[in-house]
């Protein structure tokens, strides 16, 4: 889950048409911190607390866009996991596997995939 992952695609049902600015932006993970353009830059006292989901599981409970429904993996899992600073939530992220997640963002949710290094 750590690295720099790059907003690839905007999931939502009413982006047809739409020239997502998102596309391009890095979110950057590790183990001490990290950058959300989206949210917050946490430069200590962070924390990944998550749980696996059934695909499912994951569509009920976070109602995804069905472009987002697609890159679940069938009868697998998803691991749900919060981006906390603080002590407090900051931001929520499906990670998929394969370097592929959703960032989960209020309406709108966004396929970030992980760069190689």
């Amino acid at each position: 889950m750590f690295g720099t992952w790059t907003v690839t695609k905007v999931l939502c049902s009413q982006c047809k048409g739409r020239q997502p600015a998102e596309v391009g932006t890095e979110i950057i993970l590790s183990g001490t911190a990290f950058t959300d353009p989206f949210s917050t830059t946490c430069a200590s006292d962070v924390a990944y607390p998550n749980r696996a989901l059934s695909s499912p599981e994951a569509v009920k409970l976070f109602k995804l866009p069905k472009g987002a429904q697609k890159l679940l993996p069938a009868g697998g899992t998803v691991i749900d996991t919060r981006l906390n600073c603080g002590g407090g939530p900051y931001a929520r992220v499906l990670f998929l596997g394969d370097d592929k997640a959703i960032y989960l963002f209020e309406s709108v949710d966004f396929l970030i995939e992980r760069k190689a290094h």
